[in-house]
């Protein structure tokens, strides 16, 4: 029997694993059916230069049917990738979310679209495509003719095969991996998608320690980034979870949860595990934003909770979570809630993220009543809401790139501090107050946002930091000007003590340059 060859796509960056197409892959093989079919994965990167290197590399497999895992950073080259293959495609993942019939209208050469939980819907389609179902009866599929009811969520996750002893054998050079113990979200925030499965199912404890083992011992592991939407939502099971990871590795652990779900004992937990690096996820100060989005701000209770986590971890990196582009919010609600964040203690960064209108999200669903608009079809990041203009959003991500090449090299970083509290201004204003006087340009073009969504959004972040960090002398020399070189002998030194980012984000920039020889440009004056 001649066994129809099945390839599950992922595309992120193919340095890193897709779980999506895992976890596919092992659910479909323990089950009889895929004795009928060859199924494999694989990982393409959305960096690269044109499409017809995806193209090639998916045709060198030869498959009868390719499976798209999409997101909202792979979607636009999905659709430039799909007319050029000659098989049954089909399409599942967060961005299909409540999108069937656009997508299969604007794609014609999509021939399902899966949404919500995939992985008995992909077992059952294969089932169909073998002549052993009917079409009519598969959950959460939709074709050309046929819109079926959607999936229930699966209530056992264990049921779902762990993919975690093949993506070792597979590949063992991974530096970081994602994992998830659990699924849901106990939080109804308004952009997320997460919002739409509030009760939390959890992996069995014997199948976290046995995935988590595996993934420990991953011999170049670095970093492992706890996925789940609130990790001490259970805080008996996630001090479990800690306390196996601190007693197997010392690999550095990334996770975000909420300030206020902390307390002293769950600190004792996390303080015990290596790398001290605490990502919260604050998003907003401005309470009529927060009201909006469902997502409610108790600064009491944050800060003493904040206080005691950076009060007793060693060296704790921390990292900052806010959203510009906020129904109810504006260009100076969202100064404050930056400002905030850059006056917390021991904060070294801070993730600036537009709005995203994620597809199945209530802001997508009720987008009009908010007045969001986006910049075009092909875009999922907002270009203004009723409260938060256009011309807010332009300024809003240029003073989250300037507030993030202040925050990338540490004694630049604490002389603007130094000099506001001198002025008696915000962070900033004396940030925008410093650039603004500069009489060359720091960006070749308009400002981008620092987390950006597609390959052409990276491209601009990456070409616009290649500019700006080759002009560090000079924008150095010019603060030292401009704050009567009161921070001169602290900023001597400044070449040495850029933090990691710089260097991480350093390295995309020239690798972006010379892969797709971008135009770049001298200082210019204004």
């Amino acid at each position: 029997m001649v066994k129809q060859k099945v390839l599950l796509v992922g595309m992120y960056d193919e340095r890193l694993v897709s779980m999506g197409p895992k976890i596919l892959k092992a659910y479909a093989e323990q089950a009889p059916i895929s004795n009928k079919f060859d199924i494999k994965t694989i990982d393409l990167s959305i960096f690269s230069q044109n499409t017809t290197d995806h193209t090639e590399a998916i045709r060198s497999h030869s498959p009868d049917i390719v499976g798209f895992s999409s997101y909202v950073w792979n979607m636009p080259l999905i659709e430039k990738i799909v007319p050029n293959l000659d098989t049954t495609i089909i399409l599942g993942g967060p961005q299909c979310t409540t999108l069937e019939k656009e997508i299969l209208d604007n794609n014609p050469g999509v021939d399902y679209v899966v949404t919500g939980e995939g992985v008995i819907t992909f077992k059952e389609l294969l089932e169909h495509f073998a002549k052993e179902r009917k079409f009519e009866d598969i959950l959460g599929v939709t074709s050309r003719k046929i819109h079926n009811p959607p999936r229930p969520i699966i209530q056992n996750l264990d049921e779902i095969p762990s993919p975690y002893k093949t993506i070792a054998k597979e590949c063992p050079d991974l530096e970081w991996i994602v994992y998830e113990t659990s699924k849901g979200c106990p939080q109804r925030c308004k952009y997320c998608t997460w919002a739409n499965s509030r009760r939390m199912r959890y992996h069995s404890d014997e199948r976290v320690e046995k995935d988590l083992e595996i993934i420990l011992n991953l011999p170049n592991l670095k970093s492992l980034y706890l996925g789940d939407s609130s990790i001490l939502h259970n805080k008996k099971r996630a001090k479990r979870i800690l306390n196996f990871i601190h007693n197997n590795s010392d690999v550095s652990v990334r996770y975000e949860f909420n300030a206020t779900q902390l307390d002293d004992d769950i600190i004792g937990y996390l303080t015990k595990l290596s790398g001290d690096e605490y990502n919260f996820g604050l998003q907003t100060i401005n309470p009529i934003a927060a009201k909006i989005m469902n997502r409610p701000f108790r600064r009491e209770k944050f800060e003493e909770r904040y206080k005691a986590l950076v009060d007793k971890a060693e060296s704790p990196s921390i990292t900052i979570d806010i959203i510009y582009g906020l129904p109810g919010d504006d260009y100076e609600g969202y100064k404050k809630s930056l400002d905030y964040a850059l006056g917390l203690d021991k904060v070294n960064w801070i993730l600036t993220n537009p709005l995203i209108l994620l597809p199945g999200s209530e802001f997508s669903e009720r987008k009009d009543e908010y007045g969001i608009k986006l910049a075009d079809n092909k875009s999922y990041v907002i270009s203004s809401t009723t409260s938060f203009s256009e011309e807010d959003m332009k300024k809003a991500k240029r003073i989250s790139y300037l507030t993030a090449m202040t925050l990338l090299n540490k004694p630049f970083k604490e002389a603007m501090k130094r000099e506001s509290q001198i002025n008696g201004k915000l962070y900033t204003d004396m940030t925008q107050q410093f650039f603004d006087g500069l009489e060359f340009r720091i960006v070749p073009n308009e400002y981008p946002h620092m987390i950006p969504t597609t390959k052409h959004d990276f491209e601009e972040r990456n070409l616009a930091l290649y500019h700006t960090f080759n002009l560090f002398p000079q924008i150095i020399k010019e603060f030292n000007r401009f704050s009567n070189n009161r921070f001169s002998e602290s900023l001597s030194n400044y070449k040495q003590e850029f933090i990691p980012k710089f260097y991480s984000y350093k390295k995309f920039a020239l690798e972006d340059v010379k892969k797709f020889k971008l135009k770049t440009y001298s200082v210019t004056t204004i």
